[in-house]
């Protein structure tokens, strides 16, 4: 599957874990579908191609790095809102997943499951009290 048909028919499915397989290409191709949206000129995505950026290098852009990157201003803000919008829907949903598998471990507690429950909790800095409530 091509950057331009996962991204641009689906932008509002992507996923952190979609986007961070894509190749330097599929970036590119990403970008150019998004030209308009992103307000970036050919030269600009270019320099994504030139430095190389992945999937996973896109996703840890902020507006600070893509300004260093000698991105415009407009541009460098629209693609490191993008990029914060498209990571925090991805904490959200594993927030959700792990809350879930909390309650369901807990409902049927044993001591081994709660430490596991409160280890996870505090891997994925989540308050205890709100797994269990």
């Amino acid at each position: 599957m091509d950057a331009s048909t996962s991204s641009t028919s689906t932008h509002a499915n992507l996923s952190v874990e979609t986007v961070e397989v894509w190749s330097v290409a599929q970036v590119k191709d990403f970008l150019n579908s998004k030209k308009d949206e992103f307000s970036l000129n050919d030269n600009e995505i270019t320099g994504f191609e030139e430095n190389g950026i992945n999937g996973r290098a896109f996703l840890r852009y902020t507006e600070e790095k893509l300004l260093a990157d000698n991105l415009r201003r407009g541009p460098a803000s629209n693609i490191a809102d993008f990029v914060a919008q498209l990571n925090n829907q991805s904490k959200f949903y594993h927030k959700i997943v792990y809350r879930f598998y909390a309650s369901r471990v807990i409902q049927q507690a044993s001591f081994k499951a709660v430490v596991f429950v409160v280890f996870i909790a505090c891997f994925y800095d989540f308050p205890v009290f709100y797994i269990i409530t």
